[in-house]
């Protein structure tokens, strides 16, 4: 697949998923709300003492009921801030410890990110990392948003052995995506159906 085709294969699914949530937000949350639930009955939220979560944008699912369960349960809440690589080449992630909403600001691209003056970046991995996604197919490979953050993240030699989840629609998951050398297939998908291991070397026990 050529990276023409990537763009509008993206641009599809974002349509797609934007409209879903635009027309039917009631519907959406639901099956927010469902997929949340599948996440939070499964082993590997109830063992991981570190959570690692994104802050929604853009229709995808609502992870703000994951956020708050992970705080009301004790767990250490971490989520990713944007940054520039030291010599300016391109965009990393750091991840911060969060308390709360209050914590979070407005960052890159609009989304929300725990403050630099309230969060100070840590260097903790955490145990469960639920991973935005364009689209997914049913080996666990992903289409972001193509800044590669989350590619440079798990090629992280610390990251590669976190239990990584995308939450998605199921009408964002395909039967295969093109795979490209940097590509790191994910652990496990939560949709509105059920949670789903990709395969059993990558399950959490």
């Amino acid at each position: 697949m050529k990276q023409d085709d990537r763009h509008v294969l993206r641009r599809g699914f974002l349509a797609r998923r934007s409209a879903f949530s635009r027309e039917f937000p009631a519907e959406a949350l639901a099956q927010s709300r469902r997929a949340s639930a599948f996440l939070l009955a499964s082993r590997a939220w109830q063992d991981a003492g570190t959570i690692g979560l994104y802050a929604s944008i853009h229709g995808e699912m609502e992870t703000s009921l994951l956020r708050a369960r992970a705080l009301e349960e004790g767990k250490a809440l971490l989520m990713p801030r944007c940054v520039r690589a030291p010599d300016g080449s391109r965009g990393l992630l750091e991840f911060a410890r969060c308390a709360g909403e209050p914590d979070l600001v407005p960052g890159s691209f609009g989304i929300l990110e725990p403050s630099p003056e309230r969060c100070p970046a840590v260097d903790t991995v955490p145990d469960l990392l639920v991973v935005p996604a364009v689209a997914l197919d049913l080996a666990g490979f992903r289409l972001g948003y193509g800044g590669g953050y989350y590619d440079r993240l798990l090629a992280r030699p610390a990251w590669q052995s976190v239990q990584t989840v995308a939450m998605v629609y199921s009408f964002q998951v395909v039967a295969q995506l093109e795979r490209r050398p940097w590509d790191r297939p994910l652990c496990g998908m939560v949709t509105e159906d059920g949670l789903h291991w990709f395969a059993r070397e990558r399950m959490v026990p």
